[in-house]
């Protein structure tokens, strides 16, 4: 192949030249790549669900705070039962933190610190997370949880841990039990979702009724995400706002949406992402590769005196122009996937 053999001689004439912009385009992809990795991440945050788009956070109108998605239990419950269109609806506490949590084999305890939520029944069905073992029907039932595959492994090893007992403190009122037995096991979920790999129970039903506190995220999974509006319309025109102090009608945000809200917290709520930062991003990785790009083709370009001589004398001795220009042109596409590969 004669592109491969140009490549040859320019290397041992041109060597460090060469090694240089070769160097320069390998590094240029390579930052390209790293970029883009950190931007699909992003990009993706709780796209992965089944069915995503159908999935929506309730949030409260007439406030800027990130306290717009905190509602009482109570109210959530309102929500979730006010219309047809809602085939699902969960609401999720994020305060309840770490818990320390023993279990017994071989007649040893051992203890592990580990995060733990309470939710109400329908948490699997909103999310579509997958029960890899066990009762998907755990989050109904009082005094059973359900744990990640990761956690599984971490606590009972190889061994099901389906049945098996537990014990748990929290330093919370959210949990009115402390021995629980685990019903379900779930497979891991992503690192970019709002949704975490923790310990999951269900709420106590008492606060379901609660409109006194205010500690719970609420989602809904919708039939279609074109009746947002009538759904927000059938609440609101319902419900009777008077009667609690603090809330105000609702609206419903799409769970692809929250990462680039870009609330203020420290990520103990909701994980948040800059959309400036992203676009940012987005412009200098492909000015990284322009430049890479520009500083290879400096070089080739760099070569055409010492070239010239040698394909004048070709097209004198009668070879094809085009012949020519597509061995440059593989040349320059051979090295640009040399360097891809490097990087």
């Amino acid at each position: 192949m004669q592109a491969l053999r140009n490549i040859k001689y320019t290397l041992r004439k041109y060597f460090v030249p060469m090694l240089m912009s070769l160097i320069g385009l390998i590094l240029a992809f390579s930052a390209f790549m790293l970029i883009s990795v950190q931007l699909d991440f992003e990009k993706g945050f709780d796209r992965f669900h089944p069915d995503a788009g159908n999935i929506y956070r309730v949030d409260l109108s007439d406030n800027n705070t990130i306290f717009r998605s905190i509602l009482p239990p109570g109210f959530s419950d309102e929500v979730i039962r006010s219309s047809s269109h809602i085939v699902a609806g969960t609401v999720v506490c994020p305060f309840l933190g770490e818990v320390y949590i023993t279990t017994m084999k071989d007649g040893v305890s051992s203890g592990f610190i580990e995060t733990a939520n309470v939710v109400s029944e329908d948490f699997f069905k909103v999310f579509g997370i997958k029960i890899v073992e066990g009762d998907p029907a755990t989050l109904s039932k009082n005094e059973q949880l359900a744990i990640p595959q990761s956690t599984a492994r971490k606590i009972f090893g190889n061994e099901s841990p389906i049945g098996k007992q537990v014990k748990i403190k929290s330093g919370t009122g959210f949990l009115r039990s402390d021995k629980w037995t685990v019903g379900a096991v779930y497979e891991d979920l992503p690192a970019n979702s709002q949704i975490r790999n923790e310990i999951y129970m269900k709420i106590p039903d008492f606060f379901l009724q609660n409109f006194g506190v205010s500690n719970f995220v609420c989602y809904l999974r919708l039939d279609d995400s074109e009746n947002v509006s009538l759904v927000e319309d059938e609440f609101n025109s319902k419900f009777e706002f008077d009667k609690y102090r603090g809330l105000t009608p609702i609206y419903l945000t799409p769970l692809v949406d929250v990462y680039f809200q870009e609330e203020k917290s420290d990520g103990r709520v909701f994980r948040s992402g800059s959309l400036t930062q992203y676009n940012v991003l987005t412009i200098i990785s492909f000015l990284i590769i322009i430049v890479g790009l520009l500083n290879f083709t400096n070089f080739y370009t760099s070569l055409i005196p010492s070239r010239l001589k040698s394909i004048n004398t070709r097209i004198i001795l009668g070879e094809d122009t085009r012949t020519i220009r597509m061995e440059i042109i593989q040349e320059t596409v051979l090295l640009s996937l040399i360097a891809f590969a490097g990087a």
